[in-house]
């Protein structure tokens, strides 16, 4: 668990770090989908910057949605797996669900 997870911009760098980490992984002759990393982070970093509009829950939700997403590994290796990020895709896709049920 990150320490100050709660914090928005601990959160991001936490997200610019992965994705460092697969690029650089990558340029070493791995094979991660660096267009869904890019992706995965853009979404994540739009909620981060709504972190001040979302309640408590919403915050842990989605603290915990970045966690998952830059621990290497979870549920599937995402540096030489080509679809090790379908998990995480998953997990942010049930989040965005979540906040717009919550919101819409």
């Amino acid at each position: 668990m990150l320490e100050n997870a709660a914090d928005p911009d601990i959160l991001r760098q936490s997200l610019q770090t992965h994705r460092a980490l697969l690029s650089a992984a990558y340029a070493e002759g791995a094979r991660p989908d660096i267009g869904k990393v890019t992706s995965l982070d853009v979404r994540l970093d739009a909620l981060l910057d709504r972190w001040n509009e979302l309640d408590d829950a919403d915050q842990r939700d989605l603290a915990r949605v970045v966690q998952y997403v830059v621990r290497v590994p979870d549920d599937i290796d995402d540096v030489h797996r080509r679809d090790g990020l379908d998990d995480d895709e998953d997990q942010v896709e049930q989040l965005v669900t979540r906040l717009h049920d919550r919101v819409g």
